[in-house]
């Protein structure tokens, strides 16, 4: 059985509803009480219906460069939400049960999709080096999957920084055929950079615009979920891109404006000064110098 969830808090089913003290009655905030669980919707598309969202990130981003006015460089590869929904039967009974609403039945006009950014570690960037199959390092990009990171889920609010977010924060459903041919619902977010390096996740947070829970005229968040770690550098320490991903290429066929490198960019590495001409290497004989640069044949013979 689903934990049941009095929306109107202490007051009874039905009651009045409670505005806190200085709020604006006509002001909308968003619910986060019934975040991932099944919830009775009484206006919106799914009026009437009990609905549980979920999401899963079905791609994260793995580095990006420190935001710069003349060089922006957005997150690479961009982070991919995959967004379900279900119905749910008898969710306040001791038996409930769930069927996955196909993705081509969503009515997906008001389904939104928002990105905060959190930062796990204090330091200016992670340095560290991705282990190769010998377990020795290299320098391409940090392979996180391999790396130890500890990172407190979910995230303490104080270390929120969206601010340092620079792009477009929200995004709208897009629904389109998988990889595998089936219909899904993918958020995109494609155009985010970060102004300052460090270590971050993203939190994503689903709502539908359009649509009010029973006993609440607050929007409710559905679902979230955090992704995994990435790295912003300095342009100086920036490794460089890998190849686009199956997944950023088949977005691009569906018309999802993503960024497309069909080969991997790496960091040019600084070349060297260029050598100042040495002077020619002067010999004494007698007390008098002589050159060692190279005599024109036909002026020795001339001397001679």
């Amino acid at each position: 059985m689903y934990p049941y969830h009095n929306p109107l808090g202490n007051a009874p089913v039905g009651g009045p509803s409670q505005i806190a003290p200085g709020r604006p009655a006509d002001r909308r905030d968003h619910n986060d009480t019934r975040i991932g669980m099944p919830i009775l919707f009484a206006s919106g598309p799914y009026a009437g219906q009990t609905i549980r969202a979920e999401l899963q990130e079905a791609q994260k981003a793995d580095l990006g460069r420190k935001f710069a006015k003349r060089d922006r460089r957005p997150l690479d590869p961009p982070p991919v939400v995959r967004l379900r929904m279900y119905q749910v039967f008898n969710a306040e009974t001791d038996h409930p049960t769930e069927q996955e609403i196909p993705a081509e039945q969503l009515e997906v006009g008001g389904l939104i999709c928002h990105v905060d950014l959190y930062a796990i570690r204090p330091t200016p960037y992670p340095h560290l080096r991705a282990v190769g199959a010998s377990g020795e390092g290299s320098s391409a990009a940090p392979n996180f999957e391999q790396a130890t990171l500890v990172a407190p889920m979910p995230p303490a609010e104080e270390s929120k920084v969206t601010d340092s977010l620079f792009g477009t924060t929200f995004a709208h459903a897009s629904q389109i055929k998988g990889l595998d041919g089936d219909e899904v619902i993918f958020y995109v977010f494609s155009d985010l950079s970060v102004r300052t390096e460090g270590l971050f996740i993203l939190r994503y947070r689903m709502f539908d615009i359009f649509s009010r829970m029973e006993g609440s005229e607050d929007i409710p968040v559905l679902a979230q979920c955090y992704s995994g770690p990435f790295a912003i550098y300095s342009t100086k320490e920036f490794p460089g891109l890998r190849a686009s991903t199956e997944l950023t290429k088949h977005l691009s066929r569906y018309g999802i404006r993503v960024n497309l490198r069909e080969s991997e960019r790496k960091r040019k590495a600084p070349e060297p000064p260029a050598a100042e001409p040495e002077e020619p290497a002067e010999v004494h004989q007698g007390g008098h110098p002589i050159s060692t640069e190279a005599v024109d044949p036909e002026m020795d013979a001339e001397v001679t």
